[in-house]
């Protein structure tokens, strides 16, 4: 199954630096964002080492299954950013957050650590593949917030989750078979921090990858871009 991939980002309205960092490959069947942490450039230095990683370690793996290879490939990301800090302490603060698709056929691998996100739109109706590692996704989960109470509380942008943040990480990896007609987003949390899951999936409907990457970039500086946004779209065609 053949797919067709964009990608843009935009440092929003709020921030100096853009940290976030993006990548897509219909050859090699890859996509990745990354959202940097630690500001002072650190960030964008942390999202961009994430990608690189990623996509060598990717590369270098092909006779392995692709839970494994994403698996390996987010693990590496973490060390390359943590030999980084060894290297620049004043970086000790630095880390990203990374979603990545991997695409074998009509099998989609979706990892993901911290809280940038992928969806699906299937027939006009948007699905999210990932669940965030974030704090008020724990609480949720325990029954402690409602989802309405999620998307107000002050701590909502606290990950429990990065590359290079910790020696061990947790790798969320599930698998999705693809149909022709499907179209996948991954996005920062600066487009969907601003805008609401209906309006992504009516954003997401609209057929010219370019058009729908602006009005998706649009619809987020509109609700006051205070964050870095960055979206691929992936299509199965």
């Amino acid at each position: 199954m053949p797919y067709l991939s964009s990608g843009t980002t935009h440092p929003g309205l709020i921030r100096e630096l853009n940290e976030d960092y993006f990548y897509h490959d219909d050859y090699l069947g890859l996509y990745i964002v990354a959202d940097g942490l630690g500001g002072h450039t650190a960030g964008e230095v942390a999202s961009k080492i994430a990608v690189e990683s990623i996509i060598d370690s990717v590369k270098d793996s092909h006779l392995k299954t692709p839970e494994v290879r994403m698996d390996l490939a987010f693990r590496e990301a973490s060390e390359s950013i943590l030999e980084h800090i060894k290297v620049n302490p004043d970086h000790m603060s630095m880390a990203s957050t990374a979603v990545a698709i991997l695409v074998e056929g009509s099998k989609v691998t979706i990892a993901h650590v911290g809280d940038s996100r992928s969806y699906v739109l299937r027939d006009k109706k948007i699905k999210q593949l990932t669940i965030d590692h974030t704090w008020v996704q724990t609480q949720f989960e325990k029954g402690l917030l409602s989802e309405k109470e999620i998307s107000s509380h002050p701590m909502r942008n606290v990950i429990t989750q990065a590359l290079g943040n910790t020696t061990s990480i947790r790798v969320e990896i599930t698998s999705f078979t693809a149909s022709t007609g499907d179209r996948f987003l991954l996005c920062s949390d600066g487009l969907n921090g601003m805008i609401d899951e209906k309006t992504i999936e009516q954003t997401l409907g609209i057929e010219n990858q370019s058009e729908c990457l602006s009005q998706l970039i649009l619809a987020a500086l509109r609700e006051g871009g205070a964050d870095n946004i960055t979206a691929v779209l992936i299509d199965a065609i």
